[in-house]
């Protein structure tokens, strides 16, 4: 096997993230190149990333599938990870890695996720259920073109390895509702684009149900009042979400 079906690049898309791109790009100094592809940063997230010795590529933001894919198209290395600005890769996922790499049997590979909210690390709930493909032959997988919640497009099944991966995901409430706006925008933008369509009533069903699902079928309320959080949290993205679709099907009638 030659060296180069070895190496292993990381793609990273960021807009001002020099409050986590540091920790990020420390967990994966080892990897044979980074590539960052920024979509118009105005604090320190470009000067920090090439402090790390990352390729940086500027680009108009395209939506994430298509973000996360121009990414990829600038990398050289057989394997990729693709990686979050808030995402730290931890010791026993690194190991992982490196096996797999070596073994060179399949063409795509998932992990668990653990994710931080307002300084608890969440085991339950929606958020505990968090299994992600993210390392993948680099000919061997695309983003789908979404503007928003991208899936990553693998040849055959992933292959689940141990090791977890740390998201450091949302510090503070405001974080929250920042993200939950912009989500839900983009999030009925792409359902009004499939062709879907809600009422108020509907709108209201998701709201109760996604909390019911989070808080109480999947055990959210074992992570205390960080899991009721977030339940609450989900269950008004779900109904912003098919809210602003609702609108938008008025604004065209």
């Amino acid at each position: 096997m030659s060296k180069q079906n070895n190496t292993l690049g990381v793609v990273i898309i960021t807009k001002n993230e020099e409050k986590n791109i540091s920790r990020c790009l420390d967990s994966v100094k080892w990897a044979n190149e980074i590539i960052v592809v920024d979509s118009g940063s105005t604090d320190k997230t470009i000067e920090i990333a090439k402090g790390y010795g990352a390729k940086v590529y500027h680009q108009e933001w395209l939506g994430f599938g298509l973000q996360k894919n121009k990414a990829i198209s600038y990398a050289t290395s057989r394997w990729l990870l693709a990686l979050d600005a808030d995402e730290l890769v931890s010791d026993e996922l690194k190991r992982s890695i490196l096996q797999v790499i070596k073994n060179n049997q399949h063409e795509a590979y998932k992990f668990k996720r653990l994710s931080q909210f307002c300084g608890q690390w969440i085991k339950y709930g929606d958020w505990g259920r968090d299994i992600i493909t993210r390392l993948f032959k680099r000919e061997c997988a695309q983003y789908s073109s979404d503007i928003v919640h991208e899936r990553l497009i693998t040849q055959n099944k992933p292959q689940l390895i141990s090791g977890t991966l740390l998201h450091y995901s949302q510090g503070s409430i405001s974080d929250s509702l920042s993200k939950l706006n912009s989500y839900s925008d983009a999030t009925s933008t792409l359902l009004l684009q499939k062709g879907k369509s809600t009422s108020l009533f509907k709108a209201s069903l998701h709201k109760h149900w996604t909390f019911v699902r989070s808080f109480i079928l999947r055990l959210g309320f074992l992570d205390g009042s960080r899991g009721y959080l977030i339940a609450k949290l989900s269950a008004y993205g779900s109904y912003f979400k098919y809210v602003k679709l609702w609108e938008k099907q008025q604004n065209e009638k």
